[in-house]
């Protein structure tokens, strides 16, 4: 059971398949903000900047390479 209360554990889960996306499809951040939950990229990419120090493009740009499905 996680100790997380629920709104940060969903916010959390989001991010992780923001990130999922952003390695494995050319899919706009603007859609990736929109299809996990968020309410606009923008909130997308301040969430995403506090979780990995860098914007969902710069996360895309630096790790896309080395991501292999």
């Amino acid at each position: 059971m996680t100790k997380l209360p629920l709104g940060k554990y969903l916010k959390q889960v989001r991010l992780m398949h923001a990130r999922y996306l952003l390695l494995s499809t050319n899919y706009s951040v603007a859609y990736i903000a929109n299809y996990c939950g968020f309410s606009s990229a923008k909130v997308l990419e301040r969430n995403f900047k506090a979780w990995k120090k860098m914007t969902p493009s710069q996360y895309r740009k630096a790790f896309s390479k080395y991501f292999n499905e």
